[in-house]
């Protein structure tokens, strides 16, 4: 029989006889193996999931939210923190779904290992796999904090700020980030949060949405190096020269004009949306190219092609290239634009 202490602790259903008429929803193990920023294995998990994608909407669930801080709100925070001087604090919350607590009438499959004949299992609280899961989750997450000073920014639902200011709390999904000063508020915070949720203390954030962050003596940094050389892998160009720039700045593309030159869609769209990724996280040059070339997403020529793999070697030469914010450095609005002045 498999390891179900997270469940059984927590009480997450009852064992009844499969109800007339009702639909059933699957559920399966599921295991990973967890890396770290470095793209290393760092541990191994086994999960129990429903097959949420057999839910009936209306019956086994009303909407869908999943708690991801955005990018752009997580370079706030770390332009904040290196203003202040904060060391943002990264908390891990274990099967963090679970405490979400299931509104809708849902029945499971018991798991494997462990299923009994005419019995099911009806769901109290939320699984993993559940489509309601991760925004029961948040909105568990917030009720939990407000008693203690924390409300919803207005920018960001994923983001909570403490009543005195000096405080934030980043959530994506099962993850939590402290952005704040150290002391005695931080340091109540989790042992608040503790009392509620079973938490790892990872110390300082150094990974967070396929970024790593690294805090030296002069500041802060965001690299996706590891993304990169996974990009580079995956099409095939690990060992491409590299360019000095992205894009060919004297050629001028148009859409296709004969058949005979479209080329697979599904690869360009690959390579486009991965670049996409890093436009959003950790490289704002890139902007422009990518902007441009995705207008021909629907349908491009080897030419595109050939104009989007010139950005795969532009990036063989500047994986190192990451956004810095250092310590210290003045709380003022600079803008920058990535443009071509020829179009």
């Amino acid at each position: 029989m498999k390891n179900l202490g997270h469940v059984k602790e927590n009480d997450d259903w009852d064992v009844i006889l499969k109800p007339a008429g009702r639909k059933i929803v699957s559920s399966r193990w599921v295991y990973k193996a967890k890396g770290n920023a470095q793209g290393e294995v760092e541990r191994y998990k086994a999960r129990l999931v429903a097959k949420g994608f057999s839910q009936i909407l209306g019956q086994d669930y009303d909407e869908i939210f999943a708690p991801v801080v955005r990018y752009d709100s997580l370079r706030l925070l770390l332009a904040l923190s290196a203003c202040k001087g904060w060391r943002p604090r990264q908390l891990d919350v274990n099967t963090a779904f679970l405490y979400g607590i299931l509104k809708e009438e849902v029945y499971m499959d018991l798991p494997e290992g462990s299923r009994l004949d005419g019995m099911v299992a009806k769901l109290k609280r939320c699984i993993y796999g559940l489509k309601q899961s991760p925004g029961e989750w948040y909105y568990q997450l917030v009720k939990y904090r407000g008693p203690f000073g924390f409300v919803i920014t207005a920018w960001e639902p994923c983001v909570l700020v403490h009543e005195s200011g000096d405080l934030f709390l980043a959530t994506y999904v099962d993850d939590i980030t402290l952005f704040g000063a150290s002391g005695e508020l931080k340091e109540q915070t989790i042992n608040i949060l503790k009392t509620e949720f079973k938490l790892n203390d990872m110390g300082e954030l150094s990974w967070l949405l396929g970024i790593e962050i690294t805090f030296t003596d002069d500041g802060i940094t965001l690299s996706q190096t590891t993304f990169i050389d996974k990009i580079l892998n995956h099409f095939s160009m690990q060992d491409c020269k590299p360019v000095s720039t992205p894009i060919d700045s004297s050629h001028q593309f148009k859409a296709v004009e004969d058949e005979h030159e479209r080329t697979d869609a599904t690869a360009y769209q690959q390579i486009i949306g991965s670049l996409m990724y890093l436009v959003t996280g950790t490289r704002p040059d890139l902007a422009y190219t990518i902007t441009h070339l995705s207008h021909f997403n629907s349908s491009p020529s080897t030419k595109h092609l050939t104009a989007a793999k010139r950005v795969l070697r532009y990036l063989q030469g500047t994986k190192d290239r990451h956004l810095f914010y250092p310590w210290n450095n003045q709380l003022k609005m600079t803008a920058y634009t990535d443009a071509s002045y020829g179009n």
